[in-house]
Formats: structure tokens, C-alpha cells, sequence
């Protein structure tokens, strides 16, 4: 898993996620180059601590789920518009 300035890849299908501070709302973030799940993020752009690696890394995972499973979802029901037997919830 990589990452750079407020954005991890989540694997080799990488999927860019942006983090962002919520009280600044920058995505300036120092993540320590010796990463392991307890590391806290900090923004250098207010120096609060955003969360720690792990927390980070499992929201972002829910995030690109929720909105995968949303676009395969609107996908299935403009492909099957109009189809007598088959809706899509």
C-alpha cells in the first residue's frame, strides 16, 4: 500500500483516495516513512493529528467499497432499464 500527499493506493488496482484534514480541509498530511497502523497523521497545514494509519487506511477501504458497489449498482439498473422481469433495487 502506498501513499503520497493525502492520497493512498490501496493495492496493484490501485484506486486513489484522497485524505483530507477535517478541520483544515487540507490534504497536505505527514504520514512517518516508517508506517505500521498505530502512526499518527498529522495536517502540516494546522498541525492537528488527523487519525491514526490504520483507522485511515479502513475508512478509505469503506469509501471506495460504498462507492464501487454504488456505480455497479446504477450500472445493473440502466442495463436492465425497461426489462418486464428483471428490477434492480
Amino acid at each position: 500500500m502506498a501513499h503520497g500527499k493525502g492520497q493512498i493506493l490501496l493495492d496493484s488496482q490501485s484506486v486513489p483516495v484522497t485524505v483530507r484534514c477535517g478541520k483544515c480541509g487540507s490534504d497536505a498530511l505527514d504520514v512517518p516513512d516508517r508506517t505500521d497502523d498505530s502512526c499518527i497523521v498529522t495536517c502540516t497545514a494546522c498541525n492537528t493529528a488527523v487519525g491514526k494509519w490504520g483507522d485511515i487506511k479502513v475508512k478509505a477501504v469503506q469509501h471506495v467499497q460504498e462507492a464501487v458497489g454504488k456505480e455497479f449498482k446504477d450500472g445493473l439498473r440502466k442495463a436492465f432499464e425497461g426489462d418486464e422481469y428483471i428490477t434492480i433495487e
